[in-house]
């Protein structure tokens, strides 16, 4: 099977392993989600099935992909008071 996904679906998928799991994925290595995202949605894939997808590439290989505010690289204190300051300001990109 193929399929033509959009960049907005490669991002999404990107974006939403970054969140989920923890792996900065370059857009490339990303497509394998997206496409599994895709067919699980048109019913392809189906709700109990297994699915394994390789991500082969690390989003470093391709960084301006991503839009981080400087905002949220601006350093703080190290410790937790600071951790949790941040966490709590919204300034992290996980939603508050």
């Amino acid at each position: 099977m193929a399929l033509a996904l959009s960049d907005r679906e490669i991002l999404e998928a990107q974006s939403l392993l970054a969140r989920l799991a923890g792996i900065f994925a370059e857009p490339a290595g990303a497509i394998s989600v997206a496409a599994a995202r895709r067919l699980r949605a048109q019913g392809t894939i189906g709700q109990g099935d297994l699915v394994v997808c390789n991500i082969t590439g690390h989003g470093l290989k391709q960084p301006s992909a991503i839009r981080i505010p400087d905002e949220e690289l601006r350093p703080i204190a190290p410790d937790l008071a600071a951790l949790r300051e941040r966490l709590q300001s919204g300034e992290h990109g996980l939603g508050g």
